[in-house]
């Protein structure tokens, strides 16, 4: 693992754990084990730092999602394979989730970053539309219904990391209520 990797997979531990302002850059390079100067070689400010592995994690997601999406031919399946994708990949990932989960909302992440991390998904939007288009779901804003996908797989992730039980099954049963809710 090379130092700006590891700087990063530190920083997303601790900003997790103990929020943006408790996290200093010497705490992060202390817990990477690298020198305060080799941060600064990679990123330019604390700020910098938050905003660009936030936008490098999300577009982590997007391509882990879009991957065999493709090979999916119905409307059903293409939004199952993202659901079990996003919940896989988040109980594989959980710090990273976490890091996200945290920061979605957070004033430290800036609109530009939050603008650009979102356009990596913007194949989501276009199967939700599709599904709105096609009588699929009602007539949902497609934000809207992004948003609820969004909840409800934080949700369920969220509830496998508590309880850490028959996995497969709570990610059939999520996605089955998630369909129920949105196609009825």
């Amino acid at each position: 693992m090379d130092k700006r990797e590891q700087i990063i997979l530190s920083a997303i531990k601790l900003f997790s754990t103990r929020g943006f302002q408790a996290t200093s850059t010497t705490s992060i390079t202390q817990h990477a084990g690298v020198g305060t100067g080799t941060l600064f070689l990679y990123f330019k400010s604390k700020d910098e730092m938050i905003n660009t592995i936030y936008l490098e994690v999300k577009a982590e997601i997007a391509r882990e999602i879009g991957k065999g999406i493709m090979n999916q031919t119905s409307f059903r399946g293409k939004l199952k394979l993202i659901w079990i994708i996003m919940v896989r990949w988040a109980l594989q990932n959980h710090e990273k989730f976490l890091f996200v989960e945290h920061f979605s909302h957070s004033p430290f992440i800036n609109n530009i970053t939050k603008e650009q991390a979102i356009g990596g998904f913007r194949f989501i939007f276009d199967l939700i539309g599709e599904g709105v288009k096609n009588e699929v779901f009602g007539e949902y804003d497609d934000e809207y219904v992004f948003a609820l996908l969004n909840s409800h797989i934080n949700g369920t992730i969220g509830y496998i990391l508590a309880n850490g039980k028959e996995v497969e099954k709570l990610i059939d049963q999520s996605f089955t209520v998630l369909w129920k809710g949105l196609s009825s």
